[in-house]
C-alpha cells in the first residue's frame, strides 16, 4: 500500500460506525501520460504532491450498504484526472459560472453531484496561497 492510500485510511473508522456503512474503492493509477493530459487541459502543472497521489491512485470512490444492495454504481469522492480536467469544468459550464478563480485551482474532492468542490490553489487565490484547500460549496457562491 502506498503513502497516500495509507494516510487515507489511517483516519477512517470500522465500517459499522461509518455512516450508511460507507466503503472507499480506489482507482488505478494514473499514468504519466493521463496526469499530463490533465494539466494540458487544467491550463497548470499540478502540485508535486497531487500528481505522486494521482499516480498511486486515480480517485477514490464511495459506496453505502443501499447503494451497494441496489446495484448503484459508486459516487467519486475524491477525484480522477477525468473528473478534474473535464468533468469539474462541464459542471461549471453548464452553470454559466467562468470565474477567473477556476483557472487557478485544482478541484480534488467532491460530494452531492458537484454541490461542495474542495480544490488546492494552484496559483494565489485572492489572499489564498498556492497549497491552500479551498472548498467551493453552490448555495455560498
Amino acid at each position: 500500500m502506498g503513502k497516500w492510500r495509507e494516510l487515507f485510511e489511517s483516519n477512517l473508522p470500522p465500517v459499522c460506525d461509518r455512516d450508511g456503512g460507507t466503503e472507499y474503492s480506489f482507482g488505478p493509477g494514473a499514468t504519466e501520460d493521463e496526469i499530463a493530459a490533465a494539466e494540458q487541459l487544467i491550463g497548470r502543472s499540478l502540485p508535486p504532491d497531487l500528481r505522486e497521489l494521482l499516480a498511486e491512485f486515480n480517485g477514490v470512490y464511495s459506496s453505502t450498504i443501499y447503494s451497494r444492495e441496489t446495484g448503484e454504481p459508486p459516487d467519486i469522492l475524491y477525484l480522477d484526472t477525468h473528473h478534474m480536467a473535464t468533468k469539474v469544468p462541464e459542471w461549471f459550464f453548464a452553470l454559466d459560472d467562468v470565474s477567473q478563480y477556476h483557472t487557478k485551482v485544482a478541484f480534488i474532492a467532491q460530494e452531492n453531484g458537484y454541490s461542495n468542490l474542495w480544490a488546492i490553489c494552484i496559483d494565489e487565490v485572492d489572499a489564498y496561497p498556492p497549497g491552500t484547500i479551498l472548498i467551493h460549496d453552490v448555495e455560498f457562491n
